[in-house]
């Protein structure tokens, strides 16, 4: 996930356009985003990644989401306005739901 924000953050420093980053994701058949929503995202980062999805979801391929949170806290991480709503209509439109629980694996 911060490496996808990483990206559009580095275009706009130089500012150059986020064309480039958003043709590196757009393009695979697949996109996976981890870690999402561990940390709260700024508008323009929750713009980036609306943008993005409506690309993907409308026209390209799939989108795998893994996180740790709670899905009902991802209205409020993404900053709980109508932008929110945007990137969560985008997310749930064809979203199957895979939950795990149980010990991380990572404490082994």
């Amino acid at each position: 996930m911060y490496d996808l924000l990483a990206d559009f953050a580095d275009e706009r420093l130089v500012e150059r356009s986020t064309r480039d980053t958003m043709r590196k994701y757009i393009q695979p058949s697949v996109l996976i985003i981890d870690d999402f929503l561990i940390t709260p995202l700024d508008e323009k980062e929750c713009f980036d990644l609306f943008t993005l999805l409506d690309y993907r979801i409308s026209s390209v391929g799939s989108v795998i989401i893994c996180s740790q949170l709670e899905i009902t806290e991802w209205h409020k991480q993404l900053g709980g306005n109508i932008l929110a709503d945007g990137v969560l209509d985008r997310l749930s439109s064809k979203a199957y739901k895979i939950i795990i629980s149980g010990d991380s694996l990572r404490k082994e």
